[in-house]
């Protein structure tokens, strides 16, 4: 487990790294987050690298999961005001 990230009420990020038996390694990225009443996830796979989910993306929607939720609109419809 990584280090838990500072998105939302609470989060954590996994990360997996699987050998592929005739190619390079495959590395798998999750983060869950919890804002309010909804969770949220966000993944990454990438095959013979390792990066991370853009921290900016997470942090613009659950922003806007923040901001739906106080204005009590849907997330859905949160976003497609945007």
């Amino acid at each position: 487990m990584e280090a838990l990230p500072s998105f939302g009420d609470e989060a954590v990020t996994l990360r997996e790294h699987v050998s592929l038996p005739d190619g390079p390694a495959a590395d798998q990225q999750v983060t869950v987050v919890r804002a309010g009443n909804t969770l949220a996830t966000f993944t990454r796979l990438d095959i013979g690298r390792s990066s991370s989910f853009p921290t900016e993306l997470i942090e613009r929607q659950v922003g806007r999961l923040n901001n739906g939720q106080q204005n009590g609109v849907s997330a859905d419809e949160a976003a497609a005001r945007r």
